[in-house]
């Protein structure tokens, strides 16, 4: 079994486009992952993660771990996944 640090620099994945900011690592694939993903991004303030969009095989989360300002919440509706 492969472990990966979710306190690490190791981002392998970028987005720097206005609105949509993002680093990430695919944390299932470091890991061994064969039949689960998981990704580990991190949102500049102001930015989206993804556009609204549906899955039909498969169920999605978005968990906020922590915020540089403290606690902070994600705005509902089409914007999912702003950070405010």
């Amino acid at each position: 079994m492969k472990s990966f640090n979710l306190n690490s620099d190791e981002w392998d994945l970028t987005r720097d486009r206005e609105g949509w900011r993002r680093k990430g690592v695919g944390v299932g694939e470091r890991i061994g992952g064969e039949l689960i993903g998981a990704t580990m991004s991190e949102v500049e303030p102001g930015s989206r993660l993804w556009p609204y969009h549906t899955h039909y095989l498969n169920e999605e989360w978005v968990i906020v771990l922590r915020t540089g300002l403290g606690a902070r919440g994600l705005s509902p509706g089409p914007a999912f996944g702003k950070v405010t």
